[in-house]
């Protein structure tokens, strides 16, 4: 029987849904971050780790936020679209954060979470002041398999990680290409190529939001037309 894209994708949101290989995640997390757009996507644009205040807080990646505006905007202007031929998601689905009231590396409760109603913390019935953290090589090594269904379902023609470590991490995963650069700049708009599909790293929207002076609106948006095109070819 033919495989129902729709039916293999609702089941990867299922399992994102209800992971717990990330205990230490699963205590304090909102919600787990889901990718979303086509079933059948011509381009997949990967980050690394959710935002704290708005992927989280959704459940869904690069919403509520001025880069998902900024990112939307450029797809749009290049012909794409989380309708029709565009996915987004994170390597890392569950924001890792810092807590001065519980070890990250001790297990002080038997409690399954952390984290209540209204982002009110369990051990001290105040808001989460959490921040978000660094996620450790196991908690993104125990998602890359839900990366690696995204892909498998939705057929992108190009990967686009956004940052150095959503960078690496994928050139790692995929052609076994060791980290070797140190600076994001080695890798922006270097295409590398796959029996499956192109990836082509680019600098993360935020980047352009915060310090236009290391790379211009206008550049990154010329970017995205050559993607763009490429995919227009495809």
């Amino acid at each position: 029987m033919p495989v129902d894209t729709k039916e293999s994708m609702v089941r990867v949101e299922q399992e994102i849904a209800k992971c717990d290989r990330c205990p230490d995640l699963v205590l304090c997390r909102k919600n787990p971050v889901i990718g979303r757009g086509a079933d059948r996507a011509k381009v997949m644009i990967i980050g690394y780790v959710p935002d704290i205040k708005s992927a989280e807080e959704t459940g869904s990646p690069f919403r509520n936020s001025p880069e998902g505006e900024l990112l939307l905007q450029l797809l749009e202007r290049a012909g794409c679209s989380v309708e029709e031929n565009a996915y987004l998601t994170y390597i890392v689905k569950c924001v890792p954060k810092t807590c001065e009231h519980k070890d990250r590396s001790a297990e002080k409760t038997n409690r399954l979470r952390l984290l209540g109603e209204n982002n009110i913390c369990l051990l001290t019935d105040r808001e989460c002041t959490g921040r978000i953290a660094t996620p450790t090589l196991l908690e993104r090594e125990n998602c890359l398999h839900h990366l690696s269904r995204e892909i498998s379902v939705t057929t992108p023609h190009v990967l686009m990680p956004l940052g150095l470590e959503a960078t690496t991490t994928i050139l790692e995963m995929y052609l076994s290409i060791s980290p070797s650069h140190k600076t994001m700049s080695d890798y922006h708009m270097r295409v590398y190529s796959s029996p499956s599909f192109k990836i082509v790293p680019l600098y993360p929207p935020e980047l352009i939001i915060q310090n236009e002076d290391t790379y211009s609106l206008k550049e990154y948006e010329k970017d995205f037309h050559k993607i763009g095109k490429f995919l227009e070819m495809s």
